[in-house]
């Protein structure tokens, strides 16, 4: 079971990106109000600083996801250690 934990455990984390995409479409599809309905209307109106602002919350949260995924890493599978070199 911990051989196989660990590769499902990274794309787990990098599949935030493709979530926050897919809800785009998701949103502005069927009306729902969210971050991605949003993102899609300041694209529409070219609100540049809206735009850059979700991205970078995007970004940082993927980064954040990815971070706390590596982490775990050592919960996940004992035989990994963060040592001081």
């Amino acid at each position: 079971m911990r051989n196989a934990l660990l590769p499902q455990a990274t794309p787990l984390a990098l599949a935030l990106g493709e979530i926050l995409s897919g809800a785009v479409l998701v949103e502005v599809v069927f009306g729902y109000p969210g971050i991605g309905s949003v993102l899609y209307n300041a694209i529409k109106d070219f609100d540049y600083y809206l735009i850059q602002g979700i991205v970078f919350t995007i970004v940082v949260s993927i980064g954040f996801a990815t971070l706390l995924i590596d982490l775990a890493y050592p919960l996940l599978d004992p035989r990994i250690r963060y040592s001081k070199a």
